[in-house]
């Protein structure tokens, strides 16, 4: 049994299923990483420097600004450092003002991480491409891990003859996400099909939900936020699931809707 550091700045799903995985068989100390203040900053680095002193490996999901410090310290101590490399960390897509290696001073962190680190683990192929082709990453530190997903219920015909005339997608609405994933274009798309119920499920992050709201069809219905049960109860409704996105490293929605008996709809 090893002590492992796991550091993160997002308890997303695929986050709290390693987390759960990697504590069953190890001890394990969490470091979420936020930086609200100058206080909660300062105390985050303190932490980090104990952790990295009190374990044997450290692992980081994603290779973004607060996987700086822990391999860095991981480097100078000799505990070998492992980043999972997924999406924003390694984009590079000004096009859609999308990616930590976009050209300037923001990719350096990263960059630094991602050579510091001993290996990385991508979840998927072409998050593998990413690292190597915008992070200058050796291509020998990089292997592809994929997501996994546990099975609850298996799929029966009848309930999938219980599903509803529900077309789903889910996404957190901010800004960024009304191109990225295709929330502007979802919106239209259920203006052009009135027979069937449009929902949309993810939390309201700033006032880009005006702009989704303007005329929007009487067809078309913001849930907010649901995890866990909720979601799964919601996909499980769902007859179609849309993931209309300019760019995604794995797609977890589509794989949790398809376990879920959703038909994918996917660019």
């Amino acid at each position: 049994m090893a002590k492992l550091l796991f550091v993160h700045n997002e308890p997303a799903t695929f986050v709290r299923l390693d987390r759960e995985i990697l504590s069953s068989v190890h001890q394990l100390r969490e470091l979420y990483w936020q930086r609200d203040s100058c206080l909660k900053f300062l105390r985050i680095v303190f932490q980090t420097i104990l952790g990295v002193f009190w374990c044997d490996k450290i692992v980081i999901w994603f290779g973004g600004f607060h996987a700086f410090l822990p391999s860095l310290f991981g480097r100078l101590l000799n505990k070998p450092c492992y980043i999972i490399a997924s999406g924003y960390d390694v984009a590079n897509m000004p096009e859609i003002h999308y990616g930590n290696m976009r050209p300037g001073i923001r990719s350096l962190p990263g960059k630094l991480a991602f050579a510091l680190a001993s290996d990385i683990l991508a979840v998927s192929d072409f998050t593998a491409k990413e690292v190597i082709r915008n992070t200058g990453t050796n291509p020998e530190k990089v292997q592809t891990i994929v997501h996994g997903l546990p099975i609850k219920d298996v799929l029966t015909y009848e309930t999938l003859r219980q599903k509803q005339r529900i077309v789903l997608t889910v996404g957190k609405i901010r800004h960024g996400n009304l191109v990225r994933k295709g929330l502007v274009a979802f919106v239209e798309v259920a203006r052009l099909v009135p027979e069937l119920q449009f929902i949309l499920v993810g939390p309201h992050e700033d006032q880009s939900i005006d702009l989704l709201k303007k005329n929007v069809p009487q067809n078309l219905h913001f849930m907010g936020p649901l995890y866990g049960d909720d979601l799964t109860a919601m996909m499980n409704s769902a007859t179609v699931y849309v993931q209309a996105s300019a760019y995604e490293s794995f797609g977890m929605a589509v794989a949790e809707a398809m376990l879920c008996g959703c038909i994918p709809v996917v660019s």
